[in-house]
């Protein structure tokens, strides 16, 4: 919602907020990506939300299908893979050249959520 978006917002940068205008994206929708990505980092890196968001930039975000693929500026050897389904948002972060058809997560994921 905006009230969330705008939380989200503030801890994002410049450059961050450019990648959601740069795709056209709803603003709640793009910064629940972007939170949501670095919120899966930091529990790969096992800092949880501890750090400054900063350090867990979003370097580049691209649309693949219904998937938003998303890099690091600090973290160059992961990349992030958001899926939207009925308001909710599933990231996954995993090694940069790792490939993975995660389409039955992300139907379950679409199941489980339609229920809520």
């Amino acid at each position: 919602d905006a009230h969330r978006a705008m939380v989200m917002q503030s801890q994002m940068t410049d450059a961050e907020s450019s990648l959601i205008n740069t795709h056209s994206i709803p603003e709640a929708q793009g910064y629940t990506i972007l939170w949501t990505a670095k919120e899966a980092l930091s529990k790969i890196l096992k800092i949880g939300l501890t750090t400054d968001f900063q350090i867990l930039e979003i370097k580049t975000m691209e649309k693949l299908d219904n998937v938003y693929i998303s890099t690091f500026s600090h973290f160059s050897q992961y990349k992030a893979l958001s899926y939207q389904s009925n308001g909710y948002m599933c990231s996954i972060v995993l090694p940069k050249k790792t490939t993975v058809d995660l389409m039955e997560v992300w139907n379950a994921f679409s199941m489980v959520t339609s229920k809520v």
